[in-house]
């Protein structure tokens, strides 16, 4: 029996698509899948838009309401759902992206210190002496040469680094650091999701603080 791969690489446009071949389908897709789904499944996983990808599968739907609607109904079809997990889960170890990784990354930027590209004396290191840290920090890295007089040439460099904030704001976002408010109506509406399991969390530490006294006195 032969091998077959995760999936088939193919471009549309600058999007790389991965296309699971006919073997693949009657296990990770299900033999029950029509072609139309298993065509959806493989565009899903491109961008996780179902629109996009019920529009790419079902050629003679043409309006966005349409297909956003039933996209949606796509993804709660437990067969397709299977499909997509499996699918997923295949492109998860074909590349290695896991969220792990993810968050490492964003922690890089987030924490980043300018500091670390200079050495003691304050001059800047060498780009192969950046830390992993630094290194994915950095957005970019520009030299401009410029005339200083008597011959010599001046090399100023110039650092940039990925949004510290926008990092931060990420994180934040992910481990539900940060209360979001909304203006509905000239009115402030706030987002209480998880400030409650933290408080009730933090009143059973104080009972649990305040029961460990009183069996010690």
């Amino acid at each position: 029996m032969g091998v077959w791969p995760i999936a088939i690489s193919k471009y549309r446009g600058d999007n790389q698509v991965y296309f699971l071949p006919e073997p693949l389908h009657g296990g990770i897709m299900g033999k029950k899948l029509t072609a139309n789904q298993k065509i959806f499944v493989s565009e899903y996983i491109v961008d996780r838009n179902a629109t996009r990808a019920y529009l790419e599968s079902y050629k003679s739907v043409k309006k966005e309401n349409v297909a956003a609607q039933s996209g949606s109904a796509l993804l709660r079809n437990p067969k397709v759902a299977a499909a997509i997990a499996d699918a997923l889960d295949a492109q998860q170890k074909r590349t290695e992206i896991t969220a792990d990784k993810t968050l490492r990354e964003c922690g890089r930027i987030a924490f980043s210190d300018p500091r670390k590209v200079f050495d003691e004396a304050g001059s800047l290191k060498p780009v192969h002496d950046f830390d992993d840290d630094t290194a994915a920090a950095v957005s970019s890295i520009e030299v401009v040469c410029k005339q200083a007089g008597g011959g010599e040439v001046e090399h100023v460099h110039k650092i940039r680094f990925w949004d510290k904030n926008a990092a931060i704001n990420n994180l934040g976002k992910h481990f539900k650091l940060f209360i979001e408010q909304l203006n509905i109506g000239g009115e402030v509406a706030v987002n209480h999701e998880g400030i409650m399991e933290r408080v009730l969390k933090e009143k059973a530490r104080i009972l649990n603080s305040t029961g460990d006294e009183q069996d010690n006195g």
